[in-house]
């Protein structure tokens, strides 16, 4: 803001003034004039008004001057603050501590010319200011009432707090326009909760109290903000903690299947609920937090009985599978940026041991044609299942809510995905013995059906190879996309010969000499056997990006 004007200016004459220059030549104001013109007749002229205020009213002020982007006048002789308005004007606020007069001072600096002010009277402050001066209130479900006057009121509350219980301070939504939050203090001033007063949810503030005394809660608007309007509150005793907030106070839980629901309440930001159960080895026990009243965030962390963090997560629910008997502490947190407390619920479950081992060597035996349920504790929970294969046998897997890999004692097996609800993961069995099935999922129940579907019909290698005769067309089959047809002849070295294959867009033939050099042909199939021996046909299918050919062909040598 500009400087003030010294003493000779404000008691300058000049002419027929429109406004008197001194205090006591001053314009009489009350603040409910609405908009006042003046004139500034020359160059030093100043314009003094006497505002009429009313005791703990707030009142704003507010002046423009075309040309001017600060305002040519001050409130002389209170406390109050300045703000910008969006369009870029300033207007000041203050609060009246008797009837005044109060000066309003304009001043020309140096330009004759017209200008604007306005001054407001904004209403009685309906609640103190300060601890001193604070409201008192008791815990009831009466709502109390309040207004923000001003961008520089702040509305205080006081009460008894009892030792042990906890207090809340729930403030409902308030008009989009406002920018406010709460503040609980204890008898020294000391800040304990902080919450924003916020647009379409309810907002609460709150503390468990450790010493009797006179507390306080304070409604107030965002610094710079300007602000005003009503707001609708209650102070709420709820008692003591429902749950303990350490080790040695935990309350006692025993894990279920179904699970044990038990209820609690997140009482303030800086609460924790801590439950303690008997954890067995090998047991794999999960805790899900059901949201009430209250919805986050939470932390779920689970300690041992020295307070070592064994996990901790930022979600609503915790699994672990213990490795030796012993007591667990399952914590229930939130933290300072939670707009909401209240009620939730936590589910404890023990699912018990492993219902299927995690490795080949645990594998649970199963034979086609059975359907088998199962249930994975978590993502890292793998089940293996086994069964004994046929060579050249075709099988087919399908499993409910899970994924399924098919494997070796040493690799995987090649699978081809057909259908959906179920999938089902065609594959043929490389050898006689054993196949393992491997399942995994983000947790739950499942259940995996094996189903033998039949048997390839020629061999896959040049040992099982399928005698062909010249000249003779040999139908077969490609079962599952994987499949490989083999076929034997034997052929003359310098002779020429013709390949065919039907369905040659799908399928592809490829021919080796007997030395397992691959024998190229032309388009039409014709050859040239480069020397005299048993010769291979390996019939594969045409898989592309866009088809997985299975189904049946006609092969021929002349």
């Amino acid at each position: 803001m500009q400087q003030p004007p010294s003493e000779d200016l404000l008691t300058h004459r000049a002419g027929l003034d429109d406004h008197g220059d001194t205090e006591a030549t001053a314009t009489p104001i009350s603040g409910s004039e609405g908009v006042i013109t003046g004139t500034f007749e020359v160059e030093e002229d100043v314009d003094v008004f006497a505002l009429s205020t009313l005791p703990d009213h707030y009142y704003s002020f507010s002046c423009l001057r075309v040309g001017w982007t600060d305002c040519p006048g001050f409130v002389q002789g209170v406390s109050g603050q300045w703000f910008w308005r969006s369009n870029g004007a300033p207007i000041f606020f203050f609060k009246a501590t008797g009837t005044g007069p109060i000066p309003i001072v304009m001043y020309a600096a140096g330009s004759a010319g017209t200008y604007t002010l306005e001054v407001q009277d904004l209403g009685l402050d309906d609640h103190g200011d300060s601890a001193a001066s604070a409201t008192p209130s008791t815990p009831s479900s009466t709502p109390i009432q309040g207004a923000i006057e001003s961008p520089i009121d702040r509305d205080v509350f006081s009460f008894t707090a009892q030792a042990g219980h906890v207090y809340q301070f729930l403030c409902d939504a308030v008009p989009s326009q406002a920018a406010w939050y709460l503040e609980f203090r204890d008898p020294a001033g000391t800040l304990l909760d902080k919450a924003w007063l916020g647009m379409d949810v309810t907002s609460v503030t709150a503390a468990e109290i450790s010493s009797p005394g006179t507390y306080t809660i304070t409604v107030s608007p965002e610094v710079d903000a300007l602000r005003s309007g009503t707001y609708s509150c209650r102070l709420e005793d709820i008692g003591s903690d429902d749950h303990g907030d350490t080790i040695a106070a935990a309350t006692p839980v025993t894990p279920a299947s179904p699970a044990l629901n038990v209820a609690g309440r997140m009482d303030t930001r800086q609460d924790v609920d801590v439950f303690s159960f008997s954890a067995q080895a090998g047991h794999t026990y999960r805790a899900t937090l059901k949201p009430g009243t209250f919805a986050g965030p939470t932390r779920l962390q689970l300690k041992n009985a020295s307070g070592t963090v064994l996990d901790s997560q930022q979600t609503v629910f915790l699994q672990r599978t213990a490795t030796v008997n012993e007591t667990w502490f399952l914590e229930v947190q939130t933290d300072i940026t939670s707009t909401t407390l209240g009620t939730y619920s936590l589910d404890f479950v023990d699912f018990g041991v492993d219902d299927h081992g995690n490795t080949i060597a645990l594998a649970t035996p199963i034979t086609p044609g059975s359907i088998t349920s199962g249930f994975h504790q978590n993502s890292s929970d793998l089940d293996f299942f086994t069964f004994s294969a046929t060579a050249d046998t075709l099988y087919r897997v399908a499993c409910i809510t899970c994924t399924v890999e098919i494997r070796t004692a040493t690799g995987t097996v090649s699978r081809f995905a057909t259908g959906s609800n179920p999938t089902w993961y065609n594959f043929e069995a490389p050898a006689t013995g054993p196949l393992y099935i491997r399942t995994s999922s983000s947790g739950g129940t499942y259940t995996v059906e094996l189903q033998e579907t039949g048997h390839d019909d020629f061999g896959d290698t040049t040992a099982t190879a399928e005698p062909l005769t010249l000249g003779v067309s040999k139908t077969g089959n490609m079962e599952i996309i994987f499949d490989k047809d083999v076929f034997s002849i034997p052929l003359t070295g310098g002779q020429a010969y013709t390949l065919s294959l039907n369905n040659g867009n799908r399928f592809i033939a490829t021919l080796f000499a007997p030395d397992g050099t691959t024998v190229p042909r032309n388009i039409t199939g014709n050859f040239t056997a480069p020397a005299t021996g048993t010769y291979f046909v390996q019939v594969t299918s045409n898989v592309t990006a866009t088809q997985f050919p299975t189904g049946f062909y006609f092969l021929q040598i002349q």
